[in-house]
């Protein structure tokens, strides 16, 4: 299980960025100013439970997230317990030691085979849909990637059911990317290439 330990390792140990440049500056002018990644708004922080605790013990940059809509609820209603929705101050106010783990991933989730074997990371369509970086590999650090792989393969074995939890959701991303005939690009600390939509 994560405890508040591991989130100190990972915020010291992961924190590379996607590009070599802010590529807040790509959406924000498309967005009133604001990344589309920092707008809460459109996009809700998701955070492990002693992660959030850690947060809270360390910086007054996060809240939990009280929704108000109805579409709001269901979606707190229908995540996991253990996990909690956050807000922040705002990207003016961002103190980037504190980004969450959802924050260092953005626009990326790790990528499994049926077996659980971690092949790479992929972009996350279904949250990423407004962000400048979906389908635009080359842009992607090899560094960033290489390090995110490392603090998944750190999360998995210390929570092994987040691993079921992205095997599940990579037969999703395959079965969207078939349904809309896009390729899947997988990213790997050597590069990218394009994946298969079916595994068997």
């Amino acid at each position: 299980m994560l405890t508040e330990k591991d989130f100190e390792y990972i915020y010291r140990h992961y924190d590379s960025t996607p590009v070599r440049f802010d590529c807040g500056t790509l959406c924000a002018p498309k967005n009133d100013g604001v990344p589309f990644c920092c707008d809460s708004g459109w996009l809700i922080p998701v955070m492990y439970e002693r992660e959030f605790a850690y947060l809270r013990e360390r910086t007054d940059l996060w809240k939990r997230f009280r929704p108000k809509t109805n579409h709001e609820k269901k979606i707190v209603e229908e995540t996991d317990k253990s996990s909690i929705f956050g807000t922040c101050l705002g990207h003016e106010r961002c103190d980037r030691r504190f980004r969450s783990v959802s924050c260092r991933v953005f626009p990326f989730e790790p990528y499994l085979d049926l077996e659980g074997n971690l092949l790479g990371l992929v972009y996350n369509y279904r949250l990423g849909n407004k962000c400048p970086l979906v389908d635009r590999p080359k842009l992607i650090s090899r560094k960033f990637v290489s390090d995110q792989l490392k603090m998944w393969k750190y999360i998995f074995e210390r929570e092994p059911s987040e691993r079921d939890v992205y095997r599940d959701e990579s037969i999703q991303v395959r079965r969207y990317l078939s349904r809309k005939k896009k390729p899947i690009y997988i990213f790997t600390p050597r590069g990218y290439y394009k994946g298969k939509h079916r595994l068997r």
